[in-house]
């Protein structure tokens, strides 16, 4: 039995058409149901369809376990792919990605006026915060010290060089 995913069946059905618009497809019809990302199989689906279960054989952090939805290529008999049925499944997952767009946007406004009201009422009292501004200071003062006595060190180790190279070359 050949299996096929979304991105080999938008080969085969003519022009080229991206595995979303696909799943967008598969799911207007009946054969699969979720949303992009996590899309489960139907009972109609179940005829055509089973999940590949992939695991990248390690563990820990580097663990990866992904399942994939594969379907018979008979299913490409069954499916309506006429041009009113491809574009629909196109402004579908058009529409999907303005709704994810919009909503990112409005996430980060929100984000935005809460780190800006956080400001705004971090500075309602008007008073200097002497233990934060010293210790700004504080690490501004060591990385200076740290910057100048590392040039100096260089500069002296360098010249000892230099002079050690004039002694074994004048000798």
């Amino acid at each position: 039995m050949a299996t096929i995913n979304a991105t080999d069946i938008g080969r085969r059905i003519g022009s080229f058409q991206p595995p979303e618009v696909i799943n967008f497809l598969l799911t207007n019809q009946g054969y699969l149901t979720g949303k992009p990302g996590k899309y489960h199989l139907t009972p109609e689906g179940e005829r055509f369809g089973e999940y590949i279960d992939y695991d990248n054989g390690y563990g820990g952090f580097a663990h990866r376990q992904r399942y994939y939805t594969r379907f018979d290529e008979s299913i490409l008999g069954h499916l309506d792919t006429s041009p009113e049925q491809i574009e629909q499944a196109r402004q579908g997952y058009q529409a999907h990605k303005l709704d994810l767009k919009i909503a990112r946007e409005a996430a980060y406004r929100i984000a935005e006026e809460e780190y800006l009201a956080s400001l705004v009422a971090d500075d309602a009292d008007g008073e200097i915060d002497w233990k934060q501004l010293a210790i700004v200071v504080g690490v501004a003062a060591a990385t200076i010290t740290a910057g100048v006595a590392t040039y100096k060190i260089v500069k002296h180790i360098k010249n000892k060089k230099a002079a050690a190279a004039e002694q074994t070359g004048a000798v």
